[in-house]
């Protein structure tokens, strides 16, 4: 199962009822459909691939109270930070305000796995007031919630896996290795804790209109002080391209089950 999820794994990031604006990839802009009639929200998912990632799973789960539902994705980039110093994700800074400004959603929700808002200070930087990626990410959240009516949802940031390790989980498993071995080895530090503190000071400094979605009691055992990604069967709640898995996305379906039904 953990092979079959990493090979379809791209396959899995499409959506049935969005229609894509490229039909070439899950990534970019879509609109969904067939939403219920009664909805009464216009609703925003935005991020890197953990929006698509996400897609199906937010339209079962909150699907129900949107009127309509805007969809964008953006491979490798974050939208509060221009992640990689390439032209795709310098437009993409520049195209998440755009559509959240054409759309002006009642709620939006930034879905992303993060890629570099974890990196540490630069030399003699000590707080957020001089950290030029902070404030960057405050910048590009301010514009956002100037067009969204209510709330602005952050998926809060944990770590990432070793892509090479998924394939190995079932050997390891089945050789008896140590559980803690095994977690150990499909963590990546990457600095998620300075994102987590940089997400957490943007919402204090978001007016009131932002609100973290964490996964932490999810995955981060309080015993053995760390986060585990895969269930005792073996079976892995992420895939190699650093993407929930299906089996990882049913087991994060509770915490959107309660974020909808609080809308």
């Amino acid at each position: 199962m953990n092979y079959r999820w990493n090979v379809n794994d791209l396959k899995n990031l499409y959506a049935p009822t969005c229609d894509y604006e490229s039909i070439k990839t899950p990534y970019g802009w879509c609109r969904h459909r067939d939403l219920p009639k009664y909805g009464r929200y216009k609703m925003a998912i935005f991020g890197n691939s953990w929006t698509a990632n996400h897609a199906k799973l937010f339209v079962q789960e909150c699907g129900y109270k949107a009127k309509s539902l805007l969809q964008g994705a953006a491979w490798g980039c974050e939208p509060l930070l221009v992640s990689a110093d390439t032209d795709t994700c310098r437009a993409n800074f520049t195209t998440f305000v755009e559509r959240i400004k054409k759309e002006k959603p009642d709620y939006a929700f930034h879905i992303t796995r993060e890629v570099s808002i974890g990196r540490g200070f630069p030399p003699n930087v000590t707080t957020f007031d001089q950290d030029p990626t902070y404030q960057t990410m405050k910048g590009q959240t301010l514009k956002l919630i100037e067009n969204i009516k209510y709330k602005l949802y952050i998926v809060h940031a944990i770590p990432s896996v070793q892509p090479g390790s998924i394939s190995k989980i079932a050997e390891w498993v089945k050789n008896g290795t140590d559980p803690m071995v095994v977690q150990r080895a499909l963590l990546r530090p990457h600095g998620f804790e300075m994102a987590r503190k940089r997400y957490e000071q943007l919402v204090k400094d978001c007016n009131g209109k932002c609100i973290l979605i964490d996964y932490t009691s999810i995955f981060y055992n309080n015993v053995t002080k760390i986060y585990e990604y895969y269930d005792k069967k073996g079976f892995s709640y992420w895939t190699a391209d650093q993407h929930f898995s299906p089996h990882g996305i049913e087991h994060i379906r509770h915490v959107w089950t309660g974020v909808c039904e609080q809308l």
